[in-house]
């Protein structure tokens, strides 16, 4: 699979659901009638294993940079002071 796969999927699935809004009377009816709300709630609830990861991976590059910094306490040759003073 390519790159773009999941974009041109996910594209493709946003323009079937405007095509049936407009050819099926029951469909859209029912899509407009849902409160706004529901809408939202569904849309945490799919988002939330993509946040779990997205944050995940944002921890461990912090941490991994923390270990980094407490790693590099040496002096700098050329100017003979901490780095980043």
């Amino acid at each position: 699979m390519k790159w773009y796969d999941f974009s041109l999927l996910k594209a493709s699935v946003f323009f079937f659901t405007l095509f049936l809004l407009t050819v099926w009377d029951g469909f859209r009816i029912f899509v407009l009638g849902v409160q706004w709300y529901w809408y939202l709630v569904l849309a945490v609830i799919v988002a939330i294993p993509i946040w779990k990861k997205m944050f995940g991976e944002f921890a461990e590059m912090k941490d991994s940079a923390r270990e980094q910094g407490k790693n590099s306490n040496r002096v700098d040759s050329l100017h003979g002071s901490e780095p980043f003073d």
